[in-house]
């Protein structure tokens, strides 16, 4: 099963590159990808990126203080949501506390990377996903166990060693919005197999346009987007 880490600064990486080789130490089905470590030289980075969103049965956002509004968080927490029917999307929060995360991202439900309990509670989330492959939750309980003195070890090793990113001067909404969609306009001019201007989110996106007068924030269009997925899946129809 696929899972997409997501991240964005020094801090947020060295904890996904720690998750991509630990995870499937614990679930031996997982198979995570982190740009940063799986795209191959000449490899067209937006593409792959493209590709891996579409195809994922998972995701983890790796939140830090810093990095919350990033653009390309953004984009990936939402083109991850627009999967809801297969996929679930868990924002792992590095170093910060749930109430300290704005919208859009406190939508989704948090899991705390120095929680114990929490962690455990994620990994019987994904483990859920794989069905008639999934470990027997007293195997895993098990398994996690043996884990996670080890594991929380190297995220504080990871985290020492990485440069600790300073905060961002505060941005507006209509500046992060512009990112997200020059962001959403380049790969939907990729070959990807399903182009993200394709999805209610990032049409939503292309419709805006900088000069625009008073837009919806992006925090606005992903928690709109996020309910409607919602009350798609409570109905039971398909989604486009």
């Amino acid at each position: 099963m696929k899972v997409f880490i997501s991240w964005s600064g020094e801090e947020s990486l060295a904890v996904a590159q720690v998750l991509r080789d630990q995870l499937p130490c614990v679930i031996n089905a997982l198979k995570p990808f982190v740009s940063s470590e799986d795209i191959s030289k000449g490899t067209l980075w937006f593409q792959k990126v493209a590709t891996e969103l579409e195809s994922s049965d998972f995701g983890i956002i790796c939140i830090t203080q810093a990095n919350q509004k990033n653009p390309w968080v953004l984009f990936e927490a939402g083109a991850l949501a627009g999967k809801f029917s297969r996929a679930k999307v868990a924002p792992l929060l590095v170093d910060l506390e749930p109430s300290a995360v704005g919208n859009p991202l406190s939508q989704f439900q948090f899991t705390s990377l120095s929680e114990k309990k929490d962690f455990l509670k994620l990994l019987k989330s994904i483990n859920a996903e794989l069905k008639d492959k999934a470990l027997a939750e007293s195997v895993l309980e098990r398994s996690f166990e043996n884990w996670w003195t080890g594991f929380s070890e190297q995220i504080k090793l990871a985290k020492a060693k990485a440069p600790r990113s300073a905060k961002p001067a505060e941005r507006t909404d209509r500046e992060v919005l512009n990112e997200v969609l020059s962001l959403t306009r380049s790969l939907a001019a990729t070959n990807s197999p399903r182009p993200y201007a394709a999805t209610p989110l990032t049409e939503a996106l292309m419709n805006l346009q900088p000069a625009q007068p008073e837009p919806k924030s992006i925090g606005a269009i992903l928690a709109e987007y996020l309910e409607s997925q919602r009350e798609t899946k409570q109905q039971g129809l398909p989604k486009k």
